[in-house]
C-alpha cells in the first residue's frame, strides 16, 4: 500500500485535515478557501437541478476535482458521477470508509426488514 502523502508517488492525496494544515502553514486562510470550494460545488449542483430527476428511493455520490490557483481562486475541473472507491493509498483506508459512513448517515436508509422480504417472496411463489 502506498502512503498518502504530498508526493507524486502517492498521487498527492491528503486528508482534509492534512490539507488544512499544509495550507495554513503556507499562510492560507483555510476557512475562506473552503467556503470558495463549497460555493463552486453548490453552484454546479444548482446549475443542473432542473435536468436531474428527483428519485426519492435513490441517491448519487459525486466526486469533485477542484483546482486552487496561485491567487487562491477555485476552479471546477470535473465532476465524477461514479467516483472510484477502491483503496490505492493508505490515506484511502481512512478517508473512504468514513465517506461511506457519512453518506449512509445523510441518506438515512430504512432498516432491513426480513419479515417484509419473506412476505414479498412468499407472495411471488418463489419460496
Amino acid at each position: 500500500m502506498r502512503e498518502g502523502v504530498f508526493a507524486p508517488a502517492a498521487g498527492n492525496k491528503l486528508t482534509l485535515g492534512a490539507l488544512r494544515e499544509l495550507l495554513t502553514l503556507q499562510g492560507v486562510q483555510f476557512d475562506s478557501l473552503w467556503k470558495k470550494c463549497i460555493h463552486v460545488v453548490l453552484k454546479s449542483l444548482a446549475s443542473v437541478d432542473s435536468v436531474i430527476a428527483h428519485q426519492p428511493n435513490a441517491f448519487e455520490l459525486f466526486g469533485y476535482d477542484l483546482l486552487i490557483d496561485a491567487n487562491r481562486d477555485v476552479w471546477l475541473l470535473e465532476i465524477n458521477a461514479s467516483p472510484m472507491m477502491h483503496v490505492d493509498f493508505s490515506v484511502d483506508e481512512h478517508v473512504k470508509p468514513q465517506l461511506i459512513a457519512d453518506t449512509i448517515e445523510v441518506v438515512n436508509p430504512l432498516a432491513f426488514n426480513m419479515e417484509a422480504l419473506q412476505v414479498c417472496v412468499c407472495r411471488t411463489g418463489l419460496a
